[in-house]
């Protein structure tokens, strides 16, 4: 996309307003339409947000404002699903288990990004850089789509 450092720098930088944002709604979220829903919902605009890269790639004109539209709308989605995912997990699992349920969780999810970069780099090499694009965007939001059919979409922390 010809971005420079320097505005890759501000993406990052925008990416990071929207995850501080979505720390201060993740409770008050959670607290109106229950932990379940907000976790789903988050979860798919988390997925659909980040659909507006590959068009930022076909719009080269756009593709600032796109990028860090969908950079802050990621993360600030991306952090509202964790916190509700890390109470519900804290709430569910036994004490004596929360070590190795966390450390598990985050031994898949940790190992499986280097595994997606390189599906990533081989899809671009393959079939090109916006139609990778659109496929890992889809795959966001299909990661997202068991959780639509879950009863987390029910949970309510038990206060």
């Amino acid at each position: 996309m010809g971005l420079g450092p320097t505005t890759v720098g501000l993406v990052f930088g925008v990416g990071g307003v929207g995850a501080l944002l979505g720390a201060l709604v993740a409770s008050p979220a959670a607290r109106r339409f229950g932990e379940g829903r907000t976790m789903v919902s988050s979860m798919v605009l988390c997925g659909l947000s980040g659909m507006t890269i590959p068009l930022a790639v076909a719009v080269p004109t756009l593709a600032l404002p796109m990028v860090l539209a969908s950079e802050f709308a990621q993360w600030l989605f991306l952090v509202v699903y964790k916190t509700g995912e890390v109470s519900m997990r804290q709430e569910v699992t036994p004490d004596r288990l929360l070590g190795r349920v966390n450390a598990t969780e985050r031994f898949v999810t940790y190992g499986a990004i280097p595994l997606g970069a390189l599906l990533g780099g081989f899809l671009g090499q393959e079939i090109g850089v916006r139609a990778a694009l659109v496929v890992g965007m889809a795959g966001m939001l299909l990661a997202s789509s068991w959780l639509l059919f879950s009863p987390v979409r029910f949970w309510r922390q038990h206060r």
